[in-house]
């Protein structure tokens, strides 16, 4: 059995704001890319100085964008009281009776993924020299693992998402992708930066080097994941977690991305889902409950739970 937990938890509400400036501004980054094609082999210039420029230009945006949130750090005492209660019901779960826990984010911000780096939730940390082997010890995975030794970089292969030698663990899935995961320009290898080498890295390395993130409107998000192969191995790797699992709880959702309700939606049928939200004065239970009912159709009353606080969500 498994269940599963989805974290959406918002930090700001801008990039909603301005969804229908980012559908534009991205369209006009497919078009400047078809034009470049028309004109390739010709001698015919067909864009500006200023055309040819903001694909790069949109790039360094959304670099500059996911590291910025990437960076935000809340009270990070109630971050690790959340992770260590989250961390204590894996391990529960896990020991006794081998069920596992799937989580899945849309944020770009580390406080979920320092913290269960600091639990060991991705399996126990290796001293200098030593053979990395976390499949034994971890209660989630990313895929991401070291080839040759615990200095080489972690490198991405979706084989390592699925239980090694026996070993029962989940998936950990940035949907959305991270600035940490990031693809050199004519490279197939997708890497994941140290935490502690982000800054200077984006700071040394401006164009050769790319970010797997999705920042888009809301009705273009799956052009950004169909153009990321670790994207697609990610969503494809979600809808086999929500296939599986028993219970499922979405945490600080908006509800607002088509493509992770429409994949919801599809598995729902005898499944166990649980809403946790903000409970936010200006909108009644009632209004609340048909919103995710336009979701999903039969969605149960009591299972909207509506905190002043999504972290203090109990665990059961």
């Amino acid at each position: 059995m498994a269940k599963f937990f989805k974290t959406d938890i918002q930090v700001t509400p801008i990039l909603n704001e301005n969804d229908k400036l980012l559908a534009t501004i991205n369209t006009l980054c497919l078009l400047t890319d078809f034009i470049k094609l028309l004109a390739e082999g010709t001698d015919i210039d067909l864009l500006s100085p200023e055309g040819k420029e903001l694909k790069e230009i949109v790039n360094d945006f959304v670099k500059r964008i996911s590291v910025y949130f990437h960076r935000y750090t809340g009270d990070r005492n109630i971050f690790k009281l959340f992770c260590k209660k989250l961390s204590d019901y894996m391990k529960k779960l896990k020991e006794p009776r081998k069920e596992i826990i799937h989580v899945a984010t849309l944020n770009y911000d580390n406080l979920l993924y320092e913290e269960f780096n600091n639990l060991e939730i991705f399996g126990k940390k290796t001293l200098a020299g030593e053979k990395p082997n976390i499949f034994g010890t971890c209660l989630l995975a990313d895929g991401f693992t070291r080839k040759h030794d615990p200095k080489s970089n972690l490198i991405f292969d979706i084989n390592n998402l699925e239980p090694k030698q026996g070993h029962v663990y989940g998936y950990y899935l940035h949907l959305h992708g991270s600035p940490l995961l990031i693809s050199e320009e004519g490279q197939k290898d997708i890497i994941k930066l140290e935490r502690n080498k982000l800054n200077e890295f984006y700071s040394n390395n401006k164009k050769h080097f790319f970010p797997h993130v999705v920042l888009n409107s809301y009705s273009q998000k799956e052009f950004n994941i169909k153009a990321s192969p670790i994207l697609r191995d990610y969503m494809n790797c979600f809808k086999k977690a929500i296939d599986e699992s028993e219970y499922i709880t979405l945490l600080g959702y908006s509800g607002l991305d088509d493509h992770i309700n429409e994949i919801i939606k599809g598995e729902i049928k005898n499944k166990i889902l649980k809403i946790v939200e903000y409970k936010d004065p200006k909108e009644s239970p009632g209004e609340r409950l048909n919103f995710w009912r336009e979701r999903f159709t039969n969605f149960k009353t009591e299972n909207l739970i509506r905190l002043s606080c999504i972290l203090d969500y109990q665990f059961e």
